[in-house]
């Protein structure tokens, strides 16, 4: 039986890899847009190169002109998750790249969390570090992430280009938010080769990684991966339009899974993509093959390695097992 994307509304699953700004609705996108006379980002475009992501990426940031729209749009995010059988997101955030522009980073959290709490959906917010930023940057971000903990925030993140950049010099920072409980979920091996996803295990002892595809070239770290039991959240149509592989064909996800590495799936930056997390899982249905059982199981990793402070997996093992013997 070939599934499509509605096939899976009823499966429960997290969304565990989606950012803030790119998740705004073309509606909202729109709406925003016209009142503040700023473009549309580009939607289902590819970017071959990091920069001209970015230049999107920057017009979706753009178009939060204050804490009220950023409210807003994380409202939305978690409003609009049950209704695609999302049970828990992880919506990541990045507050110093707003560079005060909507006051401080402090106020930002605050907005995002009261649009987290007016919301029907359940999940938790990421506070995420630039790569480009400094150590002390990343101190105060863990600072902020644990002072939230318990109201919102759930974990600690890292994004942007990997190359010049790495992990290492933000270990410490990553060391404390650990300590204090939250989760670990940097991005890795994206823009990066294996050997920043190694370095990646090794400085910061993630939980999970955004992405982390790019280990699929090196065996060694592909095995530290199935051993430690981190869950790689994949992106598949963000690969393919980031040109972080040539072509859907050749995404690593077969091979990952074949090694034993955990696997989720997540939309990463839906309106820009162009796709939904309901779309990804049809994808990886269609494009590789992948029989009922193995979607139900990348759906059961999602809700294992949730930050969540419920056992999603015991909660929703009843509704998985349904959903598959449907399928």
């Amino acid at each position: 039986m070939s599934l499509h994307a509605n096939d899976f509304r009823a499966l429960p699953k997290a969304e565990p890899h989606l950012h803030t700004e790119a998740a705004i609705t073309p509606e909202t996108a729109a709406e925003l847009a016209d009142r503040s006379g700023l473009p549309l980002p580009p939607v289902g475009r590819s970017h071959p190169s990091w920069s001209t992501f970015s230049t999107a990426y920057e017009q979706c940031r753009a178009l939060i002109s204050s804490l009220d729209d950023l409210r807003r749009v994380v409202r939305e995010v978690f409003e609009r998750a049950p209704g695609s059988g999302v049970v828990w997101t992880e919506l990541h955030l990045v507050p110093h790249l707003y560079a005060g522009r909507l006051g401080p980073v402090e106020a930002l959290v605050e907005a995002a969390a009261d649009g987290l709490a007016s919301a029907r959906g359940e999940g938790g917010l990421v506070l995420g570090v630039a790569r480009d930023a400094t150590p002390e940057v990343a101190r105060e971000v863990a600072d902020l992430a644990l002072s939230w903990a318990g109201r919102g925030v759930v974990a600690m993140g890292l994004t942007g280009k990997e190359a010049g950049f790495p992990a290492a010099r933000f270990a410490a920072a990553y060391r404390t938010a650990r300590l204090g409980g939250l989760g670990i979920v940097p991005h890795s091996g994206e823009s990066g080769d294996a050997s920043c996803v190694a370095e990646t295990l090794r400085e910061l002892d993630p939980h999970r990684i955004s992405h982390g595809v790019r280990a699929a070239t090196d065996a060694t770290v592909l095995s530290e991966l199935a051993r430690r039991q981190v869950c790689l959240d994949v992106a598949l149509t963000g690969n393919v339009q980031l040109c972080v592989v040539p072509s859907l064909s050749a995404h690593p996800l077969p091979e990952l899974l074949r090694r034993g590495v955990l696997v989720s799936l997540g939309s990463d930056a839906p309106y820009l993509y162009g796709v939904d997390l309901l779309d990804e899982y049809a994808l990886a249905h269609h494009a590789f093959g992948l029989p009922p059982p193995t979607m139900a199981a990348i759906a059961a990793n999602s809700l294992r390695h949730a930050r969540s402070s419920a056992n999603l997996l015991e909660l929703h093992s009843t509704a998985i097992n349904q959903w598959l013997h449907r399928a």
